[in-house]
This record gives structure tokens, sequence and C-alpha cells, in this order.
């Protein structure tokens, strides 16, 4: 009897042994798959906040190369700005000389024709400030839209500067042949007024191109604030 009771003891033990080793062995794999879900969910977390931090710093270096964008080309359109005045100057220099040399007022038209010719250099200096600053803008531009623009504009400013210089080069030889019509030197006269007409073909066609590009530059502007 007692043999049996030992051996019931032995085998309670034994059953409540293995409980305990089941229990412990449950605890331990669940612990096991907490801490991997656990470090699974976090490696993912973590990701997401790394991608969300890399697309708010990309966002930012946009935003921030945008207003610099805005920012050099306000500052080129400044620039632009003197150089149109000193262009109106010289225009009305210009139309004022016409006046003048077809009532043949030679000394005055000269005197006109030279003006125009000073005005058309002053208006060289802001449209190189203006293409320097555009060059920067082109640094900082965040889409094919905004390298358009700029691609326009320095196309615009080169045709521009030729005109200058082939308006220049008119009003001083225009200049040049009043100054000798006043003196009664009708050949050397003619010969620099020859010399500045010949220069017309190649202005109009340079005039033909710069309107073209206004065009262009307005559509791609009104195309910007569609967008």
């Amino acid at each position: 009897m007692k043999k049996e009771k030992t051996e019931k003891g032995i085998k309670r033990n034994i059953g409540v042994a293995v409980i305990i080793i089941v229990s412990i062995v449950i605890i331990i794999s669940s612990a096991v798959t907490y801490l991997f879900y656990q470090q699974t969910y976090q490696t993912e977390i973590n990701n997401i906040k790394t991608d969300y931090e890399n697309q708010i710093s990309d966002l930012n270096l946009q935003i921030d190369n945008h207003l610099e964008f805005e920012r050099f080309v306000l500052d080129a359109g400044k620039q632009l700005d003197f150089a149109f005045l000193n262009e109106g100057l010289a225009g009305t220099f210009y139309s004022e000389a016409v006046k003048q040399y077809n009532i043949s007022n030679f000394n005055l038209a000269e005197k006109y024709y030279g003006y125009a010719a000073l005005y058309y250099t002053y208006a060289r200096d802001p449209y190189f400030n203006s293409k320097t600053l555009f060059l920067e803008a082109e640094k900082h531009s965040t889409n094919q839209n905004e390298l358009d623009i700029i691609d326009k504009y320095l196309e615009y400013i080169r045709i521009s500067d030729d005109i200058l210089l082939i308006s220049y080069n008119r009003c001083y030889n225009f200049s040049l042949a009043c100054y000798y019509y006043n003196i009664s030197d009708y050949t050397s006269g003619n010969e620099y007024l020859n010399h500045a007409n010949s220069l017309l073909n190649e202005y109009n066609n340079l005039i033909n191109a710069y309107t073209k590009l206004n065009s262009d530059i307005e559509s791609i502007l009104k195309e910007s604030w569609e967008i």
C-alpha cells in the first residue's frame, strides 16, 4: 500500500514537472515570438520614419531651391527693367534724331544719334547682370518648366545684346553721316549712311527672332500659372 502511494506521488511529481517544463517552453516560445515580431515591427516603423524624414528633407530642399530660384529671377527681372529703361531713352533720342534728319537739321540730328548710341551702350550692363542672375537661378531650378524659362531668357538676352550692338553701330554711323552732311562733305556722309543702312536687314532679322522669343516666354509663363 505504501509502495503504491509512493509510485502515485512520483507520477504526480513527474506530471507536475512536465507541466512546468511545458509551461516554461510555451512562455519562452511566446517571449521569443514576441521579441521577434517586436523587432520586425520596430524595423518597419524605423524604415517608415526614415522614409518620412527623407521626404520632409527633400520637400524642404525643393522649397528652399524654389524660393532661391524666384529670388534670382526677380532680381534678374529688375536688371532687365533697367535695360529696358535705357533702351527706351535710346529709342526716344533715335526718334528725335530721325525727325531732325528729315528736316535737314544735321547738327541736332548728329547729337541725338550720338545720345541714342550712348544709351544703347548703357543698356548692355543690366543685360549682362541679368544673365548672371538667370544662370544662378538655373542652379536652383526644381523642374523642367523652370529650366525652359531660363533657357528662353538667356536666348532673349543674347539676341537683345546683338540688337543693342547693331543699334549702337547704326546710330554711330548715322551720327557720323550727319556730321559730314553738316559740313557739306556728302561723299563721306553717304559712305557712313550706306554703312548704317547695310545693317538694317540683320537688325530686322534679330527683331523678328526677338518678337518670337517674347511670345514663347509669355506662353511658358502662362502655362506655369495654369499649372
